[in-house]
């Protein structure tokens, strides 16, 4: 079992009569890139404000590194790096020099800047004014003043906001990749499920202040439903062949759905489905397999909290 970076317990926050943060137990694994989710409002702003010690627990406590935040709040916001949505850099100066700036007032070695800069690929371009960088550019500056000093954990809120397509797509491949070029775990709050869902190991999911579901990515959507969504020439018929075959069946807004076993070989059942349609004479309209995604596992993690509430 790996150590975990990050842990909180039963944490919570009111504001007045509101509840923002609702007692939630997180649990993000060492290395792991992990990726914080939840509508406008779910309260993960909150919760990142009351890990790096901005903000005081109404309840429970947090952990970074086994470091009690509220209890010894410089140590524990030393083992983290943050990446916000305010970079605060003087566009007048390069990207050079604003690292430098940082980089003497946390009395860091010389030599720190530059390996930054070369974590982040951006030493070709630290010379540059950074009034001049892309906004792509400015993230990639904001990472490495949050990798200085090394620091055992990193929390990007909304690393890959207000980037073009080129820019999501480079920020996806380094973030990926950081754990095993840092040695950090990584917290990743964002809203693009379809992002996360390409750089994660694992996830928590942050609902009206509640965490409704974490862990291991592949293993949440390893225990989705999966599906076959079907459209036929007759639709009656194709429902009865395939009871018949011993296939699970829902109804669907524009034809039948197939359920599946989360550990049947979806493209092999879909195949087997439309033999057997097309030997029984049906004309095939829609086929199509629904593979578990995180969308899917977001969507049902929000019915299952509207259902309980």
């Amino acid at each position: 079992m790996s150590a975990t970076a990050i842990e909180t317990e039963t944490l919570s926050r009111r504001f007045g009569p509101r509840t923002a943060v609702d007692g939630i137990c997180l649990r993000v694994p060492e290395r792991s890139v992990f990726g914080f989710l939840g509508p406008n409002g779910a309260g993960k702003t909150t919760t990142i404000r009351m890990l790096l010690g901005l903000l005081q627990p109404t309840g429970g406590r947090a952990r970074l590194c086994g470091i009690d935040v509220t209890r010894d709040r410089l140590r524990a916001a030393a083992q983290v790096g943050c990446l916000l949505e305010a970079h605060g850099f003087y566009p007048n100066l390069s990207g050079r020099e604003n690292l430098d700036l940082t980089r003497r007032l946390r009395r860091f070695d010389s030599s720190e800047t530059d390996r930054v800069l070369d974590l982040t690929d951006m030493r070709h371009h630290a010379q540059d004014r950074v009034g001049t960088y892309s906004l792509g550019m400015r993230q990639r500056l904001g990472l490495a003043r949050a990798m200085m000093g090394r620091p055992p954990i990193l929390i990007l809120d909304e690393p890959t906001n207000g980037l073009d397509p080129d820019g999501i797509a480079e920020m996806r491949l380094f973030l990926s990749d950081l754990p095993d070029r840092s040695g950090a775990t990584v917290l990743v709050s964002s809203h693009l499920l379809g992002e996360v869902e390409q750089i994660a190991t694992h996830v928590g999911i942050l609902q009206a202040g509640q965490l409704s579901v974490q862990g291991r990515l592949s293993d949440l959507l390893a225990d989705q439903t999966r599906a076959i969504d079907l459209a036929t020439s007759d639709d009656a018929r194709a429902r009865s062949l395939a009871l018949a075959a011993g296939f699970d069946l829902a109804d669907s807004a524009d034809g039948l759905r197939i359920r599946l076993k989360s550990r049947d070989d979806i493209r092999a059942e879909a195949a087997a489905l439309n033999r057997a349609l097309v030997e029984a004479g049906l004309d095939v309209h829609r086929l199509v397999p629904r593979r578990p995604s995180l969308e899917a596992l977001y969507r049902q993690s929000a019915t299952r909290l509207s259902e309980a509430a």
